[in-house]
């Protein structure tokens, strides 16, 4: 045999396996927005008329890396109560259980910090926060985009 013709098959073969692996980092951008509860908890003497719960609102951005089995991301989201108007800067890590192709569950962690915020009379300090977060991500047909569905736990 020639040895052109075995070396042309196997440049042409390395080049498209090259193109096949392209998509196994994907890069994201999304925006958030939700609503729920914010319960606040204190502790001692006041305890009895300090608990309560506010209905709350967030909306933020994010951004991130999408592998075969986990997703990691940068996340911004603004929460607004009655009582607390804070911001919080985000790292995500979040691990799909059982991936299809059209809905994939998922279950993350994060950590982060919350600042700027204002608490009634009191002016909160920067401070670590962390979350737990489990959801849904549905796949849109015919397109790239997702959409998530998620319940997520807050911790200021």
């Amino acid at each position: 045999m020639n040895l052109k013709k075995l070396i042309t098959p196997a440049l042409f073969s390395m080049l498209c396996i090259g193109g096949a692996n392209a998509s196994l980092v994907d890069m994201y951008v999304g925006a958030t927005g939700g609503i729920g509860s914010q319960r606040y908890i204190v502790d001692g003497v006041m305890s009895p008329i300090g608990n309560f719960n506010k209905s709350a609102t967030s909306y933020g951005a994010l951004i991130g890396l999408d592998v075969p089995v986990v997703r990691v991301e940068a996340e911004y989201n603004k929460l607004d109560t009655k009582a607390l108007k804070t911001n919080l800067a985000m790292a995500n890590v979040i691990f799909k259980l059982l991936p299809t192709p059209v809905v994939t569950p998922y279950l993350g962690i994060g950590a982060g910090m919350q600042f700027n915020g204002s608490m009634e009379t009191v002016d909160s300090d920067n401070n670590w926060a962390a979350q737990g977060m489990l959801g849904l991500t549905f796949s849109i047909p015919a397109t790239s985009m997702k959409i998530d569905a998620e319940a997520r736990a807050v911790y200021m």
